[in-house]
């Protein structure tokens, strides 16, 4: 993967403003869901929560960046560990429904941190087992909620 050079107040704005056009996708998404309340949360609650307040802090990010005069400052893009964990990410997305909530996040941390920590297999493993047991007690254990299950098994 190539790394290139970027202004670092064009890139700060390229960067808010997609993660403005996510926030503002996903708070109209959620509204296609009901929301319920704070005592029995919906389906549509904690993605619009996430959306607003991504949303709120990007265009923070883009007003501060149009206000803000300083030098030119030079940052580097493409990375290859984001390029990966992004992919990461995407895949984990395709993934969930076929292979179920729990041990989809578990393999997507474990996987991400191999990727940014280069520590052993065994401890990237051992940290997505842990990620998946904390989805699972936080999710279904303390709230309640039915995640999706594996389509495969």
């Amino acid at each position: 993967m190539r790394v290139v050079d970027v202004g670092l107040e064009r890139g700060e704005r390229v960067i808010a403003f997609v993660l403005l056009m996510l926030g503002v996708y996903t708070t109209w998404q959620s509204l296609l869901m009901p929301a319920g309340t704070f005592s029995t949360p919906g389906p549509g609650f904690f993605p619009r929560l996430i959306g607003v307040l991504l949303a709120i802090a990007s265009a923070s990010v883009l007003l501060r960046s149009a206000w803000r005069k300083t030098a030119q400052q030079v940052t580097q893009i493409g990375h290859r560990d984001i390029t990966a964990v992004v992919i990461t990410l995407l895949v984990s997305a395709a993934l969930f429904t076929p292979l179920g909530a729990i041990p989809t996040l578990g393999l997507m941390s474990g996987v991400v941190v191999k990727i940014l920590r280069k520590g052993p297999w065994w401890s990237a493993a051992l940290f997505g087992a842990a990620a998946a047991g904390t989805a699972w007690f936080a999710f279904v254990w303390l709230l309640g909620v039915q995640l999706p299950t594996s389509k495969l098994f």
